[in-house]
This record gives C-alpha cells, sequence and structure tokens, in this order.
C-alpha cells in the first residue's frame, strides 16, 4: 500500500510534470473510483485549467485547480501517478487519463481498484469532516 512517504513522492512528482499545464482533457476509464464526483463534473472542471498546487493530508493527494477546488487523489494499494507522452505506451491498469494540450497525459493507474479519485472545496474541509487527525509535516 502506498504509504506516507509515497504519497509525498506522488506530490513531487505531479509538481515536477503537470504543475501548470493546460489540461485539455479528462477520460475516465473505471468511474468506480469516483467519490462525490462524476466524470462529467471533473471534465467540467479540468478542461482548459491547469494544476496550480499540491498538498498532502495523509495518503491523500490534493491538487488545486485554478479557482474551482481540489481534485483529491487517493492511491489504494497499487495506485500510481504517471505522466508521458501520448504515444507512449500507457499503464496497464489506468482509471483516469488528464490530456494536456503540450501532448502529455497525466494517468492515475489503480491496479487493485482500492484508490478514489474525488472533489473537495478545501483539504482541511475534507480532512475536518473525514476526522484525519493532524497531518506529519
Amino acid at each position: 500500500m502506498p504509504e506516507l512517504p509515497d504519497v509525498e513522492v506522488f506530490k513531487r512528482y505531479l509538481d515536477a510534470t503537470a504543475l501548470h499545464k493546460t489540461i485539455e482533457k479528462v477520460r475516465m476509464h473505471d468511474t468506480r473510483v469516483l467519490r462525490g464526483v462524476t466524470a462529467r463534473m471533473l471534465q467540467t472542471r479540468l478542461a482548459d485549467r491547469q494544476f496550480n498546487k499540491t498538498c498532502r493530508h495523509g495518503k491523500h493527494l490534493f491538487v488545486k485547480v485554478g479557482d474551482m477546488g481540489w481534485l483529491r487523489l487517493h492511491f489504494g494499494m497499487t495506485g500510481f501517478l504517471r505522466y508521458f507522452k501520448r504515444t507512449d505506451k500507457k499503464p496497464d491498469h489506468v482509471a483516469m487519463t488528464i490530456r494536456f494540450v503540450n501532448g502529455f497525459c497525466l494517468v492515475y493507474d489503480n491496479q487493485r481498484r482500492l484508490g478514489q479519485v474525488g472533489w473537495v472545496e478545501s483539504p482541511e474541509e475534507f480532512a475536518r469532516e473525514e476526522r484525519l487527525g493532524p497531518d506529519v509535516r
């Protein structure tokens, strides 16, 4: 299971690859990972916008999208992110693909289908509502 240090690595990876890139399209390959958001809502909220910043609380990764709110990613036991050129071979268990106008994609891979993709207004509010407790810094 990805532990807190792994999620911090995913955060830094997203920061180094997909931050401040314009999103062209979002495609959900497995809607079972969605929590509190639909595939259509994600497409509407992400298309033509950029990821502005990221933060992590425990095993949850939050990605700020313009002034729209935060994409929430939880990686379950086997989830990970991969950023690659569209022509490259994508991973085998992709649950979500985010295409950027620069010709690259960010995929959320979720082999055992235990991860989650959600939408929150704020990471702090989510942590409070879910009673996550203080985060390790």
